[in-house]
């Protein structure tokens, strides 16, 4: 079957990836190579796809096309593919090891089958506690630390010491503005 035909008809089951190809030629070459994955593969694979080269130079070329983004995606799809066509295989592999009373490993087939069919599930309870902290100005914090220093009868000269000379009349100027709007609240 010529080459351009066995991709026209393979068209239909290529993914996304394949079609983003720019040329049959790169898809024959992920055809090929991930059908033979040995040493030598991407050489043989840029040979038989029909790239103009010499042989000499073919590794290094192929070597470069390996490293095409494109290439890299269609190879992926493609071994997905091939690798989910080989589940009977492996299904059948692990009920003949199953089947095996001898096998040494055998329970572990065992439970890799239960597994997958009949898969356990593992319930995690999560609590998570949120606080929720109401940001205030540095203003508050100092006319809190000021009210409190009030309340434990620190002296003027000490309060001068800590909020400094200037920043001092601002606090008692806070305090008296939050004295009289509690006064208003509870009057109004």
């Amino acid at each position: 079957m010529p080459e351009n035909e066995l991709i026209e008809e393979a068209w239909g089951a290529f993914g996304p990836a394949m079609r983003a190809l720019p040329n049959d030629r790169q898809r024959r070459f992920v055809l090929l190579y991930c059908s033979d994955p040995k040493a030598g593969a991407a050489t043989r694979a840029y040979l038989e796809a029909g790239f103009n080269c010499s042989r000499k130079n073919a590794p290094s070329i192929a070597s470069r096309l390996l490293d095409d983004q494109r290439i890299i995606d269609a190879i992926t799809e493609t071994s997905r593919k091939i690798l989910r066509a080989g589940h009977p295989q492996a299904v059948a592999a692990l009920l003949d090891v199953v089947g095996d009373p001898a096998h040494p490993h055998r329970v572990k087939a065992a439970a890799v089958i239960l597994d997958r069919a009949d898969p356990s599930i593992t319930r995690t309870d999560m609590r998570v506690a949120h606080e929720h902290r109401v940001r205030i100005s540095a203003d508050e914090e100092a006319l809190e630390q000021y009210r409190a220093m009030l309340e434990l009868g620190v002296t003027r000269e000490k309060l001068r010491e800590v909020f400094g000379g200037n920043y001092l009349p601002k606090l008692e100027r806070m305090l008296e503005d939050k004295t009289k709007q509690i006064e208003h609240k509870d009057n109004g």
